[in-house]
């Protein structure tokens, strides 16, 4: 069950109004110091279940980032591959 504290909900609201005015870096601020409220309030249970829910949003990023820069780079590189040169090089294999 989900509890929402009406300050906390009204924080919310505020922060999605900054991101829609284009005040995103008070937004970033604001939610870094909210995280860091509750991080204080936290148990070590919790804290550990946040701290595994982070690294895996930045894995799940730097998987993504790695597979765009794949998809970016393989056109360029395979004019370089697919070539008769290439492929005769290779043939033996």
């Amino acid at each position: 069950m989900l509890f929402i504290n009406k300050n906390c909900y009204y924080q919310v609201v505020v922060d999605l109004n900054c991101k829609a005015s284009g005040e995103e870096d008070n937004m970033s601020i604001n939610i870094k110091e909210q995280l860091l409220k509750e991080i204080e309030k936290a148990s070590d249970s919790t804290l550990k279940k946040v701290l595994d829910f982070l690294l895996f949003i930045q894995f799940r990023e730097l998987q993504q980032e790695q597979l765009e820069i794949s998809l970016l780079s393989e056109s360029i590189l395979a004019e370089d591959w697919l070539t008769p040169e290439e492929d005769e090089a290779w043939q033996h294999l």
